[in-house]
Parts: C-alpha cells; structure tokens; sequence
C-alpha cells in the first residue's frame, strides 16, 4: 500500500517535472523566436536605412542624346555627349502598343496587377536557381528593374545578396505606390539599356532598324523587347542568329499571354529583318560639326536653359540632305577627272569645298568642306568653306559695284570706256605696283561690261584705285565678310585677291546682287526643340539694304553676259548654264586657291578649288578646277525647278552710245547698254564726243586724269593722302611731254611708261599737257578736273 502511494507520489513529480520541462522548452524558443524576430526587425531596420527617395529619379535618367536634323527633320548626325549613349525620351501615349505587350509578355506578365513585385516569380526563380546549383533566374518585375537602375548606385545594383534584394522589394513596393503603371513602365522603356550604347526603346528603333518606335511591325518589336535580358549576347549586329531566336520566345510568349492570335506569330516569325546599314550616320560631317559649336555657342551665352538637354533636344538645320549629297558627289567626280587629266598627269589637286545659299534668307542649303571628312592625308577634317583664302578676281564685282553707285560724284556705267594697258601703281611703301591680265595681254580701250566680265586685271586695280581701300573694305564689311579686318593691312593687290575670305563670307555676300541689293546673313540653325514640342530658338533672317537695286541689278546683268566674257573665257564656257545665271571666278596668280561664285535670285553657290596644306596646284585654273562643280552642282539642283530672271529695277534705261566718247571725233563705233537714269552720256553717237566732226584727230591722249572728272579723296584724308595718277598714250611717238598743273611745271616725260604721279589737293585744278617732237610744239591738250574732299 505504502508502496503504491510512493509510486504514485513518483508519477506525479515525474509528470511535473515533464510540464516544467515543456514549460522551460517553449520559453527558451519562444525567446529565441522572439530574439530573431527582433533582431530581423532590427536587421531590416537596419537594411532599409538611407533608402534613395523616388523623387530622385529625375536626377538619376540618362542624358538624352542631342539629333541634327536637316531642313525636313532627316537626321544628320546624334550627338551622344560626354557619357557616349544613345537615347530618346519618348512619351507613354507615344509608344506603340506592340511594344508594350511584348515588354509585358516578356518581362513581367502580372505587372498591371502586382504591387511592384511578384511572390510567386520569386518563388519560381528561388526553385530554378536551387535545382541549377546557381543563379538562373531572378523574378524580378519591371518596378523592380526600374529601381535597380535608377535608384541604386552601379555597385549596390550589381550584388547578388539577400540585402539588395530586400531593398529593391522595399523600394519597387514604395515605387508603386508613388507612381502610376504607366509612368513606370514609361520610365522602364525610356531607361532600360537595349546595347549598342542604346538606351530606351526609341534609341534601340533608331539603332537597329533606323527608323522611329511608331514605324516598327510587330516581329521589330518583339526583336527589341526581347533585348534587355541580356543586351550583348542578343545584339543583332554581331549574333543575329541568337536574337531572332530570343525574338521568337518573345512572340510565343505574346501568343500565350493572348496578346497576339497564332496567324499574327507565324507572320511574324517570318518577316524578314532589315536592319540598320548606318546604326549611327553622320551626314554632311563639316557642316554638323559647324553646328554643334554654334549650339555651344549659344548655350554659353544663355540662349538655351541650362535643364534644356534633358528634355532631349533636336536641332533643326537649314541644310538640305539631298542637295549635299549632290555636292559631294559633284565635287569627288571632278576631282577624280583632274587627279587623271587628259595629259596623263595629276594636277595635284587633293581638295574642294562648296557652300550653298538661299540669297532671300541667308538659310546655308547646303555645305561640303572637303571631299573626305576621314582622310587625313588631305586634311580631310578642315573645313575649307570656313577658312580664309585667297579669292583671286572673286572680289571684283563689288569693286565696280561701288565705282557704279549713282551717288558717286562720276559714276562709272557699264559703258563706260576704260583703258586695259599697262599701269604703274604705287603701294603704301612706295613701292611700284604693275598689274597685269591672266592671258598677259592689254587689250586697250575696253568698257567696264567686258572688263568685269571678262575679269581684266588692269582696269579692276584702276578702279578700285578710285573708289578707295577703305571704302571697299567697309562696304564689304556690311556684307558680312568680316576676314578682311583693317584696310592698312592691305593694298591695291586686293583687287586680284590680295586678302584672305572665307568661302561661306563670300558666297553669302555674292546674294546682295541676287536679291538687287538686299543682304542676309547666312544661318545654319533653323529651330532648337525638344521632345516635348518646347521651342527654345526660331531663327529670325536677318535681311538689309546694302546696295542701290540698279548697281546690284547691272552686276548681274554683267555677270551673267556670255557674250562679254568672250575676251576671258571665249563662247559657250562651263560658266553657262540652260537658264540665266551669273558667275563670276577667281585665280591666284601661283595656283593655291581658285573659286567659282555664281548664282540666281533663288541660289547662290560658291566652289573652292586647292589644297588645305597650301600645296600649289598644277594649271588649275577657276574655269578648271572650280567652275566645273559649279556647274554640275546647278545643272542637277535646278533641272526640275523653272527657269528664273533677275527682276528688272526701275528708272534704268536702255541707250546707245559711243564706245569710245574720249576721242576727238565722231563714233566710230557704238555700243547700246543700260544705264541708271541720270548717268547716261548726255551726247548721242551721231553728235561729236568733245569737238566738232572738223577737229582734227590727236597726236597724243591722256588717258589720266579724266576730262572734268571729280576724284573723292577717301575717310582717312589728310593722315592718308593718294596720288593722281597722270598718263598719256603716245601712238605717234612725239619725243617728249611737258605737264603743267596749275601752270605751275610738274614733270618731262620721254620714255615709257609716260606716267607720273601728284599728290593730291582739293579744289579746281587745270592740267596742261604739251606734246613736242624736238624742238617744235606738235599739240596741247587742256584737262581740267576736280578733287573733292571726303563724304562725312
């Protein structure tokens, strides 16, 4: 009994023992438990500290790539800036929907519907990565992507840990709540790297296939959604077989998710791909470098915002792709014809540059600054439109321009007579200066039409040696040529190219005769923009009068006269096109530069022929080497545009007169031409030019100064006072000349040249000229002439 009792007393201690035991068990667990829920809470406390702000995120998107565009939007050239990517934000409402469903379909099948991140995925990829013995798969989410490359730095975003992982959870989960679906997966099509430093689905459209997002099938769009997996591996460019295989995994997953029926798949599968022969083109490269300084230009000087780039800016430009490509080819063509001439030798002519202009707005249509951007043997990369050279007789125009202004006190007139003989002139230094043609021949009294048309030498530096230095300089000043600076670094030499301009300053300043007598600015950037349709520049033409519109309309009627270039170029030269159009060259007499400038009212276009390194050519001439490009260039761009005439100004009429009014007696012969109103001799070819028909013909002529001619002493008068020059035709051989000017003895003449020099004074002055065959007086000839002080 008492037996019992103990045992029972035993059972129950024992069963005691065992609930204090279970007891002690579930404390010292629940504890634990306790511990590592707390030390988990702690640990993600921890983990979820300095988490990056989503309001971040417009700091973090990549820098969009800057398009040059031509006039009508074809890009020339994307500038991917300092980070060397390429990339073009583009609006939700912008995207098409295949591109959409097939990112969907691709990467995140539940996105509309999960809170930034899938359980069950992760879940999937946990199972994967275990039965594979390494990480396979990842179940991460579009939201998830989105904020592992924008919120995490490179670093944390490249970990393989539990600790990112949660983080990026954490983060896609507040994403979601802060922002719409669409403003994600805005965000994720815009941002996602697709290679090739592309960067969003418009960049990947430009780069694989060359053309815009909105423009691609179904099997392009499943090809790029199919990208971001694994950018490199699936490159089209260098594994083509391996992404059209992942672009089929794509389209079936498409199918499956009943985005696409099964007759849409099996097209797709089959069309074929093009893709992109120029991933990224660079047309017209001298002119888009021209412009992107320009544009660095104005964003130093404010006139773009700062935050302006990261909308993603367009710059539209005033080039005309398909012009420029007919002017590369032009120039290539001729220079390869010269490389090889008939003679079986090369002419050492390794370069050429072309500019293109619309005379009524300044817009630069089209511009090629050597034939090979590439080829650095030629030094390719100078752009030789923007370099100063010399232009040879290219300057000549604006010269007469100035001499024909009916303000002038003693106008010249397209008729009017000048004396093509040899000449010496004296520079700044005192040195003697004697100008001679390019055929090196004088061809006597000739009127200013064939002197400017046929580009004589003699009678351009006498008339420049009229109108003034200075005063040439400053007109071409207001035509935007602004490489010819001070007119003490130059002289008369200036009338044959004595002075270095740029092939675009002068093309430009050519317009001012095809518009009678309004100058634009030459531009190149037409508007600046953004994708988001904000305007930040619209160019404005910037036009002036610089020229009476009869000077500029006389200038063109001469340059585009073929039968008054007869004496320099002969009939029917490659100047000459089906349709009016004048044109002037330019040579320098040791064969570096020569030029060709020629234009309608509608275009102008100027042609440098050379080398960048200053090499001479071998006789290239500006007929040769230069007009040749000209006049394919305007043969091509105008075949299909209707013919054009330069607009008659009024108050110019149309007259005869004689040729030659200087001699003594009536015509003997005429020429009709066009006069400025108020300019025309006031004689008529029957009546005698000085005298009478009885009057006796010279035994001698002076043929300077003129018979009451008024001389304008130029701006700098009296620091810079210029000579008169004196000079007198002797076809009679009398022995000598004695002059007087002001009765008061100046100089004896007895050789060649009978030439002598006065410094000149204002007012009235008499010159006496006697002409003697030894001791005996044979003629006297009287020439008054006055000298005006200068205009102020």
């Amino acid at each position: 009994m008492q037996q019992v009792q103990i045992r029972g007393i035993e059972s129950m201690m024992s069963t005691k023992n065992k609930g204090n035991f279970f007891l002690r068990f579930t404390a010292i667990i629940g504890g634990l438990f306790l511990i590592l829920t707390i030390a988990t809470a702690l640990w993600l406390v921890s983990q979820l500290q300095h988490l990056p702000e989503p309001k971040n995120i417009p700091n973090q998107l990549k820098l969009p790539s800057i398009q040059i565009l031509d006039r009508n939007g074809i890009l020339l050239y994307e500038d991917l800036g300092e980070s060397s990517i390429r990339h073009r934000p583009v609006k939700y409402s912008d995207l098409p929907t295949c591109i959409i469903n097939a990112t969907i379909a691709t990467e995140d099948q539940s996105f509309f519907t999960n809170p930034g991140f899938d359980l069950k995925a992760m879940v999937r990829a946990i199972w994967i990565n275990l039965r594979g013995g390494q990480i396979l798969a990842g179940g991460s989410t579009i939201t998830q992507q989105v904020v592992r490359n924008l919120l995490m730095t490179a670093e944390e975003s490249s970990q393989r840990t539990v600790q990112r992982k949660i983080r990026e959870i954490f983060l896609a989960w507040r994403l979601s709540k802060e922002l719409s679906k669409q403003e994600i997966l805005s965000l994720y099509l815009n941002q996602t790297y697709y290679g090739s430093f592309a960067y969003g689905v418009e960049a990947a459209s430009q780069t694989y296939f060359g053309k815009s997002i909105r423009e691609l099938t179904l099997a392009e769009c499943a090809l790029i959604a199919g990208l971001p997996q694994s950018p490199s591996n699936y490159n089209p460019f260098i594994y083509p077989q391996k992404a059209i295989e992942r672009q089929k995994i794509v389209l079936e997953r498409l199918y499956r998710s009943g985005y696409i029926n099964l007759a849409e798949k099996q097209q797709a599968e089959t069309q074929p791909l093009r893709f992109a022969e120029q991933p990224y083109p660079l047309e017209a490269p001298h002119f888009v470098m021209f412009v992107r300084h320009t544009f660095d230009q104005m964003e130093n000087q404010g006139m773009i915002p700062p935050d302006a780039r990261r909308k993603g800016l367009m710059i539209q430009t005033t080039l005309d792709i398909n012009w420029q490509r007919l002017a590369e080819k032009a120039i290539q063509n001729h220079l390869r014809r010269l490389s090889h001439g008939r003679d079986g030798l090369g002419h050492n002519v390794k370069n050429a540059a072309l500019v293109a202009i619309d005379p009524q707005s300044g817009a630069v249509l089209a511009m090629v600054g050597s034939p090979n951007y590439w080829d650095q043997n030629i030094y390719g990369a100078i752009n030789m439109a923007i370099v100063p050279r010399q232009p040879g007789s290219a300057l000549k125009p604006f010269i007469y321009a100035l001499a024909m202004d009916p303000n002038n006190p003693n106008p010249l007139t397209a008729a009017s007579p000048i004396d093509d003989r040899r000449t010496v002139f004296f520079t700044k230094d005192q040195k003697t200066y004697i100008p001679v043609n390019y055929d090196g021949k004088e061809h006597g009294r000739v009127t200013v039409r064939e002197a400017l048309a046929s580009s004589l030498n003699i009678p351009a530096v006498k008339v420049l040696d009229q109108v003034g230095l200075e005063r040439f300089i400053a007109f071409m000043k207001t035509l935007g040529v602004q490489s010819l600076d001070s007119p003490d670094h130059y002289d008369l030499t200036i009338a044959l190219g004595g002075g270095g301009v740029s092939l675009l300053e002068l093309t430009a300043a050519y317009g001012v005769f095809a518009t009678n007598g309004v100058i634009a600015s030459p531009y190149w950037i037409e508007s600046i923009s953004d994708t988001e349709g904000n305007l930040y520049y619209q160019a404005s033409p910037k036009t002036k009068k610089a020229l009476d519109e009869r000077v500029a309309w006389l200038i063109s009627d001469i340059l585009s006269d073929d039968q008054a270039r007869y004496i320099g170029f002969g009939k029917n030269s490659v100047l000459k096109l089906d349709r009016p159009a004048a044109v002037k060259t330019g040579t320098t007499t040791d064969f570096h530069d020569n030029w060709t400038i020629g234009y309608t009212p509608s275009l102008v276009v100027g042609v440098w022929v050379g080398n960048a390194d200053y090499e001479p050519m071998v006789e290239v001439t500006g007929l040769s080497g230069a007009a040749p490009i000209w006049h394919e260039f305007m043969r091509t761009v105008l075949a299909n545009q209707p013919s054009e005439t330069f607009q008659h100004p009024d108050r110019l009429i149309h007259q005869t007169v004689c040729k030659n009014p200087t001699v003594q007696s009536r015509c003997s012969e005429t020429v009709t031409d066009w006069f400025i109103l108020g300019t025309q001799p006031n004689v008529s070819p029957e009546q005698p030019a000085v005298q009478s028909a009885a009057s006796p013909k010279p035994h001698f002529m002076v043929l300077s100064p003129l018979r009451n001619g008024v001389y304008l002493l130029p701006a700098s008068y009296p620091q810079n006072t210029p000579k008169l020059l004196i000079e007198i035709s002797n076809p009679l051989n009398l022995s000598h000349f004695d002059i007087y000017l002001d009765d008061s003895h100046l100089a004896t003449l007895d050789s060649q040249p009978l030439t002598t020099w006065w410094q000149m004074q204002t007012g009235f002055h008499v010159l006496r000229i006697e002409g003697w065959q030894g001791q005996q007086l044979i003629e006297e000839q009287i020439i008054p002439f006055t000298v005006q002080p200068p205009l102020r």
